[in-house]
């Protein structure tokens, strides 16, 4: 099967277009409310450990968006191997 006509389910819940997630939300306002909890912890990470040393490579996006979202998503800070636009 093309990445490109993958079964909605593997990324999605059931009959919805709210992705599967560690917490089972099922409601998109709670799940963007916690994406945006989420995040502001993401940002403390990067304003309390940028330096002058920082490497924004391939590998420090990576650690920042697991750091961001592995409490709510599997694939935190990996790829995806499915087109999810």
């Amino acid at each position: 099967m093309s990445k490109y006509t993958q079964d909605k389910n593997y990324i999605y819940y059931e009959n919805s277009n709210i992705p599967i997630n560690k917490l089972n939300i099922r409601d998109i306002l709670i799940l963007e409310e916690k994406e945006q909890e989420l995040l502001l912890k993401g940002y403390q990470y990067f304003h309390e450990n940028l330096s002058e040393n920082t490497s924004f490579d391939e590998q420090y996006f990576l650690l920042l968006h697991k750091i961001t979202f592995e409490e709510l998503y599997n694939f935190a800070g990996k790829y995806r191997t499915v087109n999810i636009s």
